[in-house]
């Protein structure tokens, strides 16, 4: 098997002691905690005979958003018997100095010609990870992922690549990640090749809900995601196309446009997540007007409360307790 770098165990290690703290779930699940209250979930741990053709690690990772968020990280390509994208051990990963962006490790790896021959292929990647918003930046491979970050800043350096190598890093690789430029891209196209499909472009953005995370539903993009996903139906593309209208019904609170709600009952709990167990010891009472941020999708609301002393109050409060104005 080829392996076109690797990271020194050591330095990993040391560097994964000092950002990590790992909670062993079960033998097969990992949760890795990132800065900022953000995880990756890995599970479906590599069984014996696949560890033993391929590498140790796992065959799915999701990111846990803060705000309680998930996203399956490549999504399209499930490890199977004869290989898929392999998520590499924690203490591989590398973290930048202000904690937004983590470098994972990851191998693509797979059998040649006849499966009983267990010929493999393999190529090791290092895709970045911004830990706030479950983005992937950019996937490399080669030298540029034999780099590290500066000690104090999110500089990525690699001997030789000069500052280059930063910018490639954080996402001048591939795709825009950006919905109006990929739509604005594939209609020019479409005008030449009318048998040009958009899911082709977006695979450029590693896919649907990499670009959503990436760029995330505004006003000023909301009307072109409708046109991704109604583009996406007609394709066939019935999930991604789903996975955008649900997203788009419940993004009716953004920053872009926070809509003013009424307290409709006489005592509504504020909480510090999404979470009925992060009940905290404040509430609004009815009539009080909050403002809604967003909404995670399952009936919670982020909002912010301004107290009599002029200061913001932001907690998460369930949606059932508001009446919308």
């Amino acid at each position: 098997m080829e392996i076109k770098f690797r990271v020194s165990r050591t330095s990993m290690l040391v560097a994964f002691a000092s950002c990590f703290l790992c909670i062993l779930a079960s033998a097969k699940d990992l949760y890795a905690e990132l800065p900022g209250n953000s995880k990756i979930h890995l599970s479906e741990s590599l069984t014996a005979s696949s560890r033993k053709l391929f590498e140790p690690g796992w065959g799915v990772a999701e990111f846990l958003g803060r705000q309680g968020e998930k996203m399956r990280l490549f999504p399209d390509e499930h490890f199977t018997s004869i290989g898929g994208v392999i998520f590499c051990p924690p203490e591989y990963w590398r973290i930048s100095p202000s904690g937004k962006f983590v470098v994972l490790v990851i191998l693509r790896a797979g059998l040649l010609g006849d499966p009983q021959d267990n010929k493999v292929t393999s190529r090791q990647y290092c895709p970045v990870l911004n830990t706030i918003s479950g983005c992937l930046e950019s996937i490399q491979t080669g030298e540029l992922c034999a780099g590290e970050w500066d000690k104090t800043r999110d500089n990525w350096i690699v001997i030789g690549e000069g500052d280059d190598a930063t910018s490639i890093m954080l996402g001048t690789q591939f795709g825009s990640k950006s919905a109006t430029e990929a739509w604005s891209e594939f209609s020019k196209k479409k005008v030449s090749f009318a048998n040009i499909k958009l899911k082709e472009r977006l695979q450029d953005d590693l896919g649907v809900k990499n670009l959503m995370a990436c760029d995330p539903i505004r006003d000023k993009n909301r009307a072109i995601y409708k046109l991704i996903a109604d583009q996406l139906q007609e394709e066939g593309d019935s999930a991604d196309s789903t996975y955008i209208m649900e997203k788009l019904n419940s993004s009716n609170y953004n920053e872009d446009a926070k809509r003013k709600s009424q307290v409709a009952v006489d005592k509504a709990w504020l909480y510090g997540s999404a979470n009925v167990s992060s009940r905290t010891s404040m509430y609004l009472i009815r009539g009080d007007l909050v403002q809604i941020m967003r909404s995670n999708g399952n009936g919670w609301l982020f909002v912010e409360y301004k107290k009599s002393d002029g200061s913001d109050l932001r907690k998460w409060m369930q949606s059932k307790y508001l009446s919308v104005h």
